[in-house]
């Protein structure tokens, strides 16, 4: 049915993109004037495309002349021509959509393409790789490029940052031609490479910064994500997070520490024994909402309580007891919460020593400490978080490797298919030459 459908109404991926064919048209036409410039005539054009957007152009009315202006970048640099087909896929990045290629058709090269033109208003641009090791390697290989046309290229690692300098030889082996600058540095370069984690966190502790000194990032303007499946669909609901010491009020635990004690183990609650969780049987949510007064211990506005009491059972219960273990001062039973890989506390001090990994919450561990147990150290509690679907809510433009889905996220929706443009060779025979050319190159 869809393929008769399709020969019907026409394949709605092959008309988005024959659409684009007049820009390639267009860019082919300037190639021999381009091949004819001199190495500062094309480094000028530069600051041509930003002296015509600060005059009103938009990026738009540029495309032509800055796609060709990287292709010749690219010939000269790297011995390199993106083909038709590649200025077809940067045409669907620039656009904020979504290019998939298969292996081999050159993504690297198509992220030239709409890097330079949306780097060219100096609002920085972010190319999201998938590990330190491209993020590292396509600012070198790729910033040969970007260099000769006059823009500077940030790379980003876990604990350093760098720029792209062609005068830097003397750098350890696979940071070749990269200085280390600071963190805001790389920033402020035209573009800036890093992994989805980088960009990530140093969002995250630039909105927990106090003074505005203190931030890195500027403010988000454009970003290119490779193995896009893979960041805003794969991972889209697994977070960003920055934890640390976490304070909850100690009186409510405090109270509803001595609740519970009130309770009958046998009438009140039940306890499964496969995964000692501990539940208020019906008689005992009557007796919780005879003593903390009110008409519904599960009302919504009320939930607060469910909270304290849901932490205070478990803290009675708990096999981490006075009477199991025994104090050693007999005034109750001292746990000791330490790093799992800090050995410096002395058993005499604790009665037990729990390795923070374990992962107990703050709230059973301040149920503890309202039960008479002493807590030393404590849990942690989340500080910043953030998932990619939210970091990337502008415009993007993403990369794709065949074989699956990619989305462009918006600020009230997720679109799967109608942003994705599959790119590809028109034939096998161009894709083997594209592949033999790069390797003799």
């Amino acid at each position: 049915m869809v393929s008769v459908l399709q020969k019907v109404l026409g394949d709605p991926n092959e008309k988005a993109l024959k659409k684009l064919a007049p820009f390639v048209k267009n860019i082919n036409e300037l190639e021999r004037r381009f091949q004819n410039m001199t190495d500062d005539e094309l480094r000028s054009m530069t600051a041509k495309f930003r002296s015509r957007l600060a005059k009103g152009d938009k990026l738009d009315d540029i495309v032509p002349e800055a796609f060709a202006t990287v292709r010749e970048a690219a010939r000269r640099t790297l011995k390199q021509r993106h083909y038709d087909v590649q200025l077809v896929g940067g045409l669907v990045l620039h656009m904020g959509q979504i290019a998939e290629m298969k292996t081999g058709e050159g993504k690297t090269l198509v992220a030239t393409l709409a890097a330079y033109i949306n780097a060219l208003d100096g609002k920085g641009v972010h190319v999201v790789t998938v590990n330190d090791y491209l993020a590292r390697r396509d600012p070198v290989w790729m910033g040969q490029i970007y260099h000769a046309l006059g823009l500077t290229v940030g790379c980003l690692q876990h604990d350093v940052s760098f720029r792209y300098d062609p005068e830097v030889t003397k750098s350890p082996t696979g940071m070749e031609n990269l200085r280390p600058v600071t963190r805001a540095e790389a920033y402020q370069a035209d573009i800036t490479y890093g992994t989805n984690n980088e960009f990530g966190f140093d969002y995250l502790r630039d909105n927990m910064a106090l003074d505005k000194a203190n931030r890195v990032q500027r403010k988000l303007n454009y970003a290119i994500v490779d193995e896009v499946d893979n960041i805003l669909i794969d991972e889209a609901r697994t977070p960003l997070i920055i934890s640390g010491p976490a304070e909850e009020p100690v009186q409510l635990y405090q109270s509803f520490a001595k609740l519970v004690t009130r309770l009958n183990d046998e009438t009140d609650f039940t306890i499964d024994e496969r995964t000692q969780a501990i539940s208020l049987t019906v008689d005992g949510i009557s007796k919780m909402e005879n003593w903390t007064n009110p008409t519904n211990l599960y009302d919504p506005e009320k939930s607060h309580q469910v909270h304290y009491m849901e932490n205070a059972l478990p803290a009675e219960n708990s096999k981490i007891r006075p009477h199991t273990h025994g104090a050693k001062d007999g005034d109750g039973l001292t746990v000791g919460i330490i790093p799992q890989d800090d050995s410096t506390m002395a058993n005499e001090f604790c009665d037990i020593v729990i390795p923070s990994g374990m992962g107990l919450s703050r709230d059973f561990l301040n149920a503890l400490s309202a039960d008479g147990v002493i807590v030393i150290g404590g849990g942690s509690g989340t500080l910043s978080e953030i998932c990619a679907a939210y970091m990337y809510k502008k415009p993007i433009a993403t990369l794709k490797n065949s074989g699956g889905m990619a989305t462009k996220y918006s600020d009230q929706y997720l679109d799967h298919r109608e942003n994705v443009k599959i790119v590809g060779f028109d034939s096998p025979e161009n894709a083997v030459d594209y592949i033999l050319e790069q390797i003799k190159s």
